[in-house]
């Protein structure tokens, strides 16, 4: 995407807790290059343990991620994953920062187990952000 000087970004999901063998190589490969790169890992407090413990390959937690991000100085955003404005705006700067050569960034989206109202579910509230502000949906 750099070389062909596209202002694309890629974008992987995934689970905390999840084994991944290579999650860190990956990370620090991607910023020494200043890869237009992020990973948006979902933590709903309940995966951790269980899928940590299945498996022998390292497991992604906010531990390890913290120090390891820490080490290399790669920007790493905690985000209420239950507020879609707040995961909206982090995932606008980010990217904004990938496309400009920043390289690449870790978005945490905590979530939570319980249920919400209506009027709090994450998109609903995504939607009246949006039309308060005049933006758009496409």
């Amino acid at each position: 995407m750099q070389t062909a000087g596209t202002d694309r970004i890629a974008v992987a999901f995934t689970d905390a807790g999840t084994p991944e063998t290579g999650w860190a190589d990956a990370l620090r490969w991607a910023h020494r290059d200043r890869l237009p790169f992020l990973l948006i890992v979902a933590d709903d407090g309940t995966r951790v343990s269980s899928k940590a413990s299945s498996r022998n390959a390292p497991a992604l937690l906010w531990p390890e991620l913290t120090k390891m991000a820490h080490s290399i100085h790669l920007p790493h955003f905690p985000a209420d994953g239950e507020d879609a404005v707040a995961v909206f705006r982090v995932v606008q700067e980010t990217s904004a920062r990938a496309r400009s050569g920043g390289g690449p960034s870790v978005i945490w989206a905590m979530l939570s187990s319980e249920q919400l109202a209506p009027s709090e579910q994450p998109l609903k509230r995504l939607e009246a952000y949006m039309a308060t502000r005049g933006i758009g949906l496409q």
